[in-house]
């Protein structure tokens, strides 16, 4: 499959979108970094995917664009495995992951 990136707005300021995001391991796991400044946040997380026997990757760039909202690019990587690098769509599921677990907490729309 490949790298997968998808767009949403999260109704939320981003501090709040970055405190739940680092309390959940897979979406943080790797790099969590606030650039107070910019009014940006990069978190990076693994999860392993048992279908594939490999880690995908979740890269997430959240951007403030209101007080009360935020932009996220969620960038899924490196599901595959194998001389084909079969991912059996990992990277796309784990975006989906992550926007099914936001939509527990805020208002999402993909953008």
């Amino acid at each position: 499959m490949g790298t997968i990136v998808r767009s949403f707005r999260v109704r939320a300021s981003l501090k709040d979108v970055v405190r739940t995001l680092s309390k959940e391991e897979s979406y943080s796991s790797v790099y969590v970094k606030v650039f107070e400044d910019a009014r940006i946040a990069v978190l990076i997380g693994e999860k392993l995917f048992l279908r594939t026997g490999s880690w995908a990757g979740i890269t997430l760039v959240i951007k403030e664009s209101s007080p009360t909202s935020c932009v996220i690019d969620a960038i899924g990587f490196a599901g595959g495995r194998g001389l084909l690098n079969i991912s059996w769509f990992s990277e796309e599921s784990y975006i989906e992951e992550l926007m099914n677990f936001l939509r527990k907490h805020y208002e999402v729309e993909e953008l």
